[in-house]
């Protein structure tokens, strides 16, 4: 066993993956989500689809691909929350890859996680590289701060640094959790399609070694994507961000200080993102209002940034202007 824990499985037993796709909007099926987990090289354990929204041609194609391995859980009215919340207390596997309804796999991606899970046993956060793709169907690589990534290793050592300095390393479809983990941190707890990831995301981080391939292997629709996170935007910081903050701050963990500082760092950077994101949709009252937040001075670059949009949207808007010390808070 290496230092990271990593064993090479040599058993020719596959690692059990439940796919739980959430189906909370209608299904556009130019998105490819259904089309893609059909084309993959490595077959899930069970396919579990939360949501009305296939068709009986999709369904079918479903049952003739997984036969009995697939199910239909019928609810009406969920949100995305919920609907994976509910796939996690029906699957049986050993690991979960969620699908969202927006994102697509590459045929590849279950068979890059199956050698992720036999190589890092004890990993409980597995996940890939991925492109968003705009309109006209232009693909788009994320901005991330690959020099963070070990050369010789799959594991992530630095998650809080790297999400503060770039575009997120994985979205919800790139990632496969270990359900015995996911269970433990007790699910997913927010309604919000980016925070409620983050959330987990981060809390597995703190408990479990998070491991990941810098091969492409997700594509994530960037129209269908804000239209999800518009519709459960958050107006105020996630609880976790709160509580691992204070606790942080008391230096009752973590142990060390690299570690430290950058758990500030991305609960800074979590806090300027939601404002930024509400200053894209308009809510400039509620953006100025985190932004007044003092933490946010950790990534003071980034945050008169998001003070200039705020400035040319409230101009825009013939709001009245912001408040000039908000600029000149250290």
């Amino acid at each position: 066993m290496t230092a990271d824990n990593a064993i090479v499985d040599s058993s020719t037993q596959q690692p059990s993956v439940s796919v739980v796709i959430s189906l909370c909007r209608k299904y556009d099926q130019n998105n490819g989500c259904i089309q893609s987990l059909l084309a993959q090289t490595r077959s899930p354990t069970e396919v579990i689809v939360v949501g009305n929204a296939l068709n009986q041609e999709q369904k079918q194609q479903l049952k003739t691909s997984y036969g009995n391995n697939v199910r239909f859980l019928h609810r009406d009215g969920l949100c995305v929350r919920d609907a994976r919340n509910i796939g996690l207390s029906r699957a049986t596997g050993d690991y979960i890859s969620y699908l969202d309804y927006c994102d697509h796999w590459s045929p590849h991606y279950l068979e890059q996680i199956d050698q992720l899970i036999r190589q890092y046993p004890n990993a409980g956060l597995l996940a890939t590289a991925y492109q968003v793709i705009g309109k006209n169907r232009h693909f788009i690589n994320p901005a991330i701060d690959h020099s963070v990534m070990r050369s010789n290793s799959n594991v992530l050592d630095r998650f809080f640094y790297l999400c503060c300095r770039g575009d997120d390393p994985f979205i919800a479809s790139t990632v496969t959790l270990k359900k015995s983990v996911l269970t433990a941190l007790g699910g997913y707890r927010l309604n919000d399609a980016v925070c409620m990831d983050h959330d987990v995301w981060a809390r597995a981080a703190t408990c479990s070694q998070l491991v990941y391939s810098s091969n492409v292997m997700g594509f994530c629709n960037l129209e269908a994507r804000e239209e999800l996170e518009q519709a459960s935007l958050l107006q105020h910081e996630l609880d976790f961000s709160k509580n691992l903050s204070l606790t942080t701050y008391a230096k009752q963990t973590p142990p060390y200080q690299p570690l430290r500082s950058d758990i500030l760092d991305y609960c800074a950077h979590h806090l300027i993102r939601l404002a930024r994101r509400h200053i894209a949709y308009g809510n400039l009252s509620v953006a100025q209002r985190i932004l007044k937040n003092k933490r946010c001075n950790r990534l003071i670059r980034k945050k008169w940034l998001a003070l200039a949009q705020l400035l040319i949207a409230q101009y825009r808007s013939h709001l009245p202007a912001i408040n000039t010390s908000l600029i000149r808070q250290q």
